[in-house]
């Protein structure tokens, strides 16, 4: 699955811990200091576009999955937390051709540079980008 693959690629790059700061699939929704880290990464799922399909395969050759990356911040840590999603932003837009957890991808592209979502009751910030991914769908 995408997720588990990018999760893993995120995390042995440094941008966090499985399921201590970084989290697949949802986003804790608790208080500052309540249990889990202020600054978070959130990988989720998002509306792909139609696989490619090749001539002589039968199914979906690649799969185009659209992955939408949620970085939060410590409160009214803004600076950091749009860091961070830069530097992801860069480290995504790399992949070309690479095999990740496994599994093929002919390309990892952003479909738009990290921008600010309204923070939450707490003032901890949004920085969100999205990624299309063309991976091995035989995979």
């Amino acid at each position: 699955m995408v997720l588990d693959d990018l999760g893993k690629f995120m995390q042995d790059n440094g941008f966090g811990v499985l399921g201590q700061s970084l989290f697949l699939g949802s986003i804790p929704q608790d208080a500052p200091g309540a249990g889990v880290q202020d600054q978070i990464l959130a990988l989720l799922e998002a509306p792909g576009m139609p696989p490619r399909m090749v001539h002589n395969e039968s199914g979906p050759s690649v799969e185009m999955a659209r992955i939408q990356l949620r970085f939060r911040g410590q409160p009214f840590g803004y600076e950091t937390a749009r860091g961070m999603a830069g530097e992801a932003y860069k480290l995504l837009s790399t992949v070309v051709n690479q095999t990740i957890n496994n599994c093929f991808y002919q390309q990892i592209m952003p479909l738009e540079g990290p921008f600010g979502m309204p923070p939450d009751e707490w003032s901890r910030p949004f920085i969100v980008f999205e990624v299309m991914c063309a991976r091995d769908a035989q995979a």
